[in-house]
């Protein structure tokens, strides 16, 4: 049987395009017969355009690293958001306080994730949901190459890549967190550097989940829905978030049936599909490289009994 994460997916997807204050595309981004994000013009909300038709200041692509740490992750008989946090019901895979780090490839060998923490025993059973509790810091790496000229923190080129630098997704946040604007007075708060070709600046670049709500909207740490239920929890990866500030985790629970036997077979896998947002912005009939947003990457659970 085979029991695909989707609404891990649908529901962080929900949670980016609420947030987004400027037009976004929903796909990846148009190239041109070289390979080149195809670039419009410098016109705000009309930069770039998707394969859908759609036109923006953003559109998304498969990211060359994506870096993110595991807590728990597993099957569950019961939803841990709706019981204290608490995985006294679940059979993990990840089972790791200090967290287990690991780096999907948008196009290369996948590496296999570390299970070494797992359960000793997974216990026979119907299981309910699909439980991933992760670091709200995501870490992206990522290279991309233009038809235009594209400004970055201090140079410019038609190559742009990520750097050492933390941007905050909702804005709440703000002790080191990066704010980028666009505008020759404001390079320095770019999340991206520009130029002929990639320099030893290049590294991850960190998105911190501060909110599960809007864009300047009132703190939220949580998320109920149908599909899925998500909340931020503190360093301890057992109690819930009072504000931007102490958010560390996210707990992420999914309605999804499995039956698990003695003689169960588990597999998982990773894509990165539209997992990047290459942000653009323009100022004075320049453009400028804002950041590589975190989008959502997809998990695949396969039970095999």
């Amino acid at each position: 049987m085979r029991y695909l994460l989707s609404a891990f997916v649908i529901s962080l997807s929900q949670l980016f395009l609420t947030t987004i204050s400027h037009a976004e595309t929903d796909t990846a981004c148009v190239r041109n017969g070289d390979g080149a994000i195809t670039i419009n013009g410098a016109v705000a909300d009309d930069l770039v355009s998707d394969t859908n038709g759609n036109d923006g200041e953003s559109c998304k692509e498969v990211p060359d690293f994506y870096k993110v740490t595991f807590y728990r992750f597993g099957l569950c008989k019961s939803d841990p958001i709706l019981n204290e946090n608490s995985f006294a019901s679940c059979a993990l895979f990840v089972n790791s306080d200090a967290g287990v780090e690991h780096v999907i490839e948008g196009r290369g060998v996948a590496a296999e994730l570390d299970v070494s923490t797992a359960d000793e025993l997974i216990i026979p059973g119907e299981y309910s949901h699909l439980v991933l509790l992760l670091s709200n810091a995501l870490q992206i790496q990522h290279t991309e190459t233009f038809s235009s000229s594209i400004f970055g923190t201090s140079g410019a080129g038609n190559v742009c890549w990520t750097i050492n630098k933390s941007t905050a997704f909702a804005g709440q946040r703000v002790t080191g967190m990066t704010a980028p604007a666009p505008g020759s007075g404001s390079r320095s708060t770019l999340a991206m550097e520009c130029g002929a070709a990639v320099d030893g600046s290049l590294d991850y670049t960190t998105e911190i989940f501060d909110s599960l709500g809007e864009d300047n909207a009132p703190w939220s740490g949580q998320m109920l829905s149908a599909s899925g239920n998500i909340r931020l929890l503190q360093e301890d990866n057992v109690t819930t978030a009072t504000n931007a500030d102490n958010g560390a985790r996210m707990l992420i629970s999914l309605p999804n049936n499995a039956t698990v036997t003695e003689t169960s077979q588990f597999s998982m896998n990773f894509r990165l599909t539209d997992a990047v947002s290459i942000d653009l912005a323009p100022d004075n009939g320049n453009i400028y490289a804002l950041k590589n947003g975190a989008d959502p990457f997809e998990v695949t659970l396969t039970v095999t009994n």
